[in-house]
């Protein structure tokens, strides 16, 4: 979306820096935001894991 209001902006003449400049910020900001809720999922995912295994292993000691 960034690289598209440039092109436009170019196109018709159009000071736009303020619109770009804030477009690019809110755009890195989401992108932290995705990686940081990527890596909260997995360390869900790991810990849901280490407990399935804990579970399985004491189920066999005990069977």
């Amino acid at each position: 979306m960034v690289v598209a209001v440039l092109f436009i902006a170019d196109a018709l003449n159009l000071r736009l820096s303020l619109v770009i400049a804030s477009l690019f910020v809110l755009a890195m900001m989401s992108l932290t935001a995705s990686f940081i809720y990527l890596l909260r999922e997995v360390f869900l995912a790991t810990g849901f894991l280490d407990e399935q295994h804990k579970q399985s292993a004491n189920q066999s000691r005990q069977g």
